[in-house]
């Protein structure tokens, strides 16, 4: 047998389903395979820089990068060896990831929005938070740690207003900070 196998046909993004993601070993489904060959996984068109292999048990494949990706842009590509040991070009088929593992900055201000004055009696206070990104999820505190969480919301520009929940008598410290879509979380606000 001095046959090579046909290169895979198709590359799908599996595990997680939405890219740009911060998993740093990603799962991608190999089709147009063939049960018994061995599908190598590459980041490279010329296949040459493995990250993962596994042998076919049917017409498509999933195969996990072995080793951790780090943050950028991706694009992976295939090929089949038979028991033979003939090898496929590498695919013209690919997928493309995008990994971003780089926590967003942490909200830069704070500020009382209303009530206007403190101290009040107002208990459920509005914070204005400065200096985060649009579509990042910003959390307010009531700790330096950001463990003690008092409200949330999404950002849909450079500042977001977020109301407390109930707060009883005392006095309050407000920290916030943020997650970007992919889940990457700030440190908390100074």
């Amino acid at each position: 047998d001095l046959t090579a196998p046909s290169d895979p046909s198709g590359l799908a993004l599996q595990s997680p389903g939405t890219t740009p993601n911060n998993d740093s070993t990603p799962t991608i489904r190999i089709s147009g395979v063939v049960s018994g060959d061995t599908i190598k996984m590459f980041t490279d068109s010329g296949c040459t820089t493995q990250v993962a292999s596994g042998i076919a048990s049917g017409a498509t494949v999933d195969l996990t990068a072995l080793v951790g990706l780090v943050d950028g842009s991706y694009t992976f590509y295939a090929n089949a060896m038979d028991p033979a040991n003939n090898v496929s070009a590498c695919s013209s088929a690919a997928v493309a990831y995008v990994l971003d593992l780089t926590a967003p900055a942490a909200p830069s201000g704070l500020a009382l929005q209303s009530p206007a004055t403190s101290p009040n009696n107002v208990s459920t206070p509005t914070i204005r938070i400065s200096g985060v990104v649009s579509g990042d999820t910003i959390k307010m505190f009531t700790d330096s740690g950001c463990t003690t969480q008092v409200a949330s919301g999404t950002a849909s520009g450079a500042t977001i207003d977020l109301t407390s929940s109930l707060l009883t008598t005392g006095s309050y410290n407000f920290y916030a900070n943020a997650t970007d879509p992919v889940g990457n979380v700030s440190s908390c606000s100074s």
